[in-house]
């Protein structure tokens, strides 16, 4: 018997489907068989400095019990925000509206948030400080390669912190100076992580 469901939102989809699916076999519900998640996006750009971060790609997981990779149940950080750094509010046109700028810095403070958020769950849940050095994987979104460089550069600098998971004292990153946007008279910044 085939049964499934499908998840489309742009790149997030993914992993919504990746965590459902992982919900779903740790659930009452779970019958025994595997689940598949297949995850595709396509990022087509008209004639803007986008373009060249345009592409596409696709990755199937079989999702069961003793699989080589493992989401440790209690140990996930998320964060939201609103912001219009990308959106399709024209849907006879395949190409999107997008705020390069404002969409990095979303990006990188994303980042700040879910490595706090994760290392205050790792605190919480094992009673010990996250060490970087301990992680076999760190896995990311990749819009293009150098913001993905940027970022783990930046985990390393926030890790090698004698306060890793509080940042108390942590300069904002240097390269993000200049980040920002003016919309409605705010401007909108990436610090350094904040609690």
């Amino acid at each position: 018997m085939r049964t499934g469901i499908q998840s489309t939102n742009a790149c997030y989809g993914g992993t919504a489907a990746l965590f459902n699916t992982a919900a779903w076999i740790e659930s009452s519900a779970w019958d025994g068989r595997y689940g598949l998640v297949v995850a595709g996006d396509i990022a087509v750009y008209g004639s803007v400095a986008a373009r060249p971060t345009g592409g596409a790609g696709v990755v199937a997981m079989l999702i069961g019990p003793n699989a080589p990779l493992v989401l440790e149940p209690g140990l996930r950080a998320s964060h939201f925000e609103h912001a219009y750094d990308f959106y399709k509010p024209d849907l006879t046109s395949e190409y999107p509206i997008v705020d390069g700028k404002l969409s990095n810095s979303c990006y990188l403070r994303a980042l700040d948030k879910c490595y706090v958020g994760f290392c205050k769950k790792v605190q919480a849940k094992e009673h010990v400080e996250f060490d970087l050095n301990k992680a076999d994987y760190v896995v990311f979104h990749t819009p293009y390669v150098k913001l993905v460089q940027k970022s783990i550069s930046r985990i390393v600098r926030l890790a090698l912190s004698p306060l890793a998971c509080t940042f108390a004292l942590i300069p904002p990153f240097p390269a993000l100076h200049g980040l920002c946007r003016e919309q409605e008279g705010d401007a909108h910044r990436v610090p350094g992580p904040q609690l």
